[in-house]
């Protein structure tokens, strides 16, 4: 919210500037094709990488 108003500051929140420094590769992940399938271990080996 704080981004869509043009309030957030980088600086003031670590998590928060993490949060958004990920978002790109975060909706990458979360817009996937539905057509294209992503066998399960993949998928987990994508998120552990999102999650580092």
């Amino acid at each position: 919210l704080l981004i869509r108003l043009g309030e957030y500051k980088p600086g003031g929140d670590p998590v928060a500037d993490v949060a958004v420094r990920l978002r790109p590769e975060q909706l990458k992940f979360l817009r996937q094709d539905t057509r294209h399938l992503t066998p399960f271990d993949q998928m987990l080996r994508q998120l552990d990488v999102l999650a580092e």
